[in-house]
Parts: C-alpha cells; structure tokens; sequence
C-alpha cells in the first residue's frame, strides 16, 4: 500500500510485480513448505489458516503499521519539509 500511495509513476505492470507477485510468492513457499517432508512447518497451514487469532493478527499488525507510516509521513510533510516535499505539495 505504501509504494501505491507514494509511487506518482504507477502502472498495471508495477502493481502486478510488486503486489500480486510478492503475494503469490509467499503464498506459494509456505504451501510448498506445508507439503515438503523436510520442512519444519509441515502440517501447519491448514491449522493456521483456520484460527481466528491468526487473521485478526494479520489485520491488526498490517493495520496498525500502515496507519503508523501514514501518521509519521504527515508529520514530516507538514512539520519536516524538504525540497521533493514542497514539490509534492502542489500537485
């Protein structure tokens, strides 16, 4: 989310990559680790993915890191100013 809200270049292609990708990447290694007999979370996904703590984690870590960025970002663009901020402003 950060890099859609501060990326002025933003394209299909970037969000592809950058979103989609990263997301299937991890989601591949920890299916593919869930099944590979060497791997130490064999037999975890589908516990983890049942739990409600899981998901509420999920939501309340990824939530309050992404208000916390937001917060510290408006504090240095109002407070803080540098030059790229000033031309930010107008646009």
């Amino acid at each position: 989310m950060k890099l859609v809200t501060q990326t002025k270049w933003w394209t299909r292609v970037s969000f592809f990559f950058y979103s989609i990708m990263s997301v299937c990447v991890y989601i591949g290694y920890v299916w593919f680790s869930d099944w590979w007999s060497v791997s130490k979370l064999q037999g975890t996904v589908g516990i983890t993915h049942q739990s409600p703590l899981f998901w509420l984690t999920i939501v309340l870590v990824g939530g309050t890191t992404y208000v916390g960025d937001v917060l510290i970002e408006y504090l240095r663009f109002e407070y803080y100013k540098n030059g790229s901020d000033y031309a930010r402003g107008f646009l």
